[in-house]
């Protein structure tokens, strides 16, 4: 592969991975969720997505794919999504 190959091929997965950054979709459901959230603090609108919190979604993946009968890296998977 030439260099002109490479950098094009690495222009273009950049250009790609921008389209896949996350945005605060969790702010935009704080109204939403604040009655329903049984952690305590999450239903704090200035509060970020921390270790804590993260902790607690994975529990909770981990309970749904136990009821499934998913396969446990599903979760792994999903978490790459947040």
């Amino acid at each position: 592969m030439e260099t002109i190959e490479i950098v094009s091929i690495i222009s273009a997965m950049k250009r790609q991975e921008r389209s896949y950054l996350s945005k605060d979709y969790l702010h935009s459901f704080s109204d939403q969720t604040e009655r329903h959230c049984q952690f305590e603090g999450a239903s704090n609108p200035g509060r970020s997505v921390d270790e804590d919190l993260r902790l607690f979604m994975i529990n909770w993946c981990y309970r749904v794919v136990a009821f499934f009968e998913f396969r446990r890296d599903t979760v792994a998977i999903s978490m790459n999504y947040l």
